[in-house]
């Protein structure tokens, strides 16, 4: 494990809570994946989301939206997974 310690300030953090999973993706921006357009959000509403392929409660600081729908997903992993794409007809979600 890492960690950021600052000796000034008297604070260790865990670099993985700090930055999160995802530490290279931004909230707002739109991504392709296997030919889908994934909006990336933030994940900071009172009640959290329930991933669309695990069915677990999105725990990490971002989740993945398929843009312009109402379908979640916690992980890139997720969205990768062959058990979610068999629900969709990709066509339909192409921008």
């Amino acid at each position: 494990m890492l960690y950021y310690i600052c000796h000034d300030c008297i604070t260790t953090l865990h670099i993985g809570c700090m930055i999160g999973k995802y530490p290279y993706l931004k909230p707002s921006h739109r991504i392709k994946v296997d030919g889908l357009t994934i909006q990336i959000t933030t994940n900071s509403s009172v009640s959290r989301s329930i991933c669309h392929t695990c069915h677990r409660i999105c725990q990490d600081k971002l989740v993945f939206m398929i843009s312009g729908k109402d379908v979640c997903f916690c992980s890139l992993d997720c969205v990768h997974s062959s058990s979610c794409r068999t629900h969709f007809d990709v066509n339909d979600f192409l921008l």
